[in-house]
């Protein structure tokens, strides 16, 4: 469980945990839908991602890509 709630993050970049099952990064800065992409990919065990409240969101491909990269990595 990883939580990141809050803080101003405007990347997720830097998140590497491959053992990952949780994360909360929602009230943040997040807009860019590429780090977030990417970020799901190097999640593989992800099973909760709360990123609400997040510009990247109120893209309207966003949910549509998440759920596609869920289901590829199951």
């Amino acid at each position: 469980m990883l939580v990141l709630r809050n803080i101003g993050l405007t990347s997720l970049d830097g998140i590497n945990l491959p053992n990952l099952r949780f994360l909360d990064v929602s009230h943040n800065n997040l807009s860019n839908l590429e780090s977030c992409m990417s970020m799901l990919r190097r999640s593989p065990a992800l099973e909760v991602l709360l990123i609400h409240n997040n510009v990247v969101t109120l893209l309207p491909s966003f949910y549509d890509r998440v759920r596609r990269s869920y289901s590829a990595s199951r």
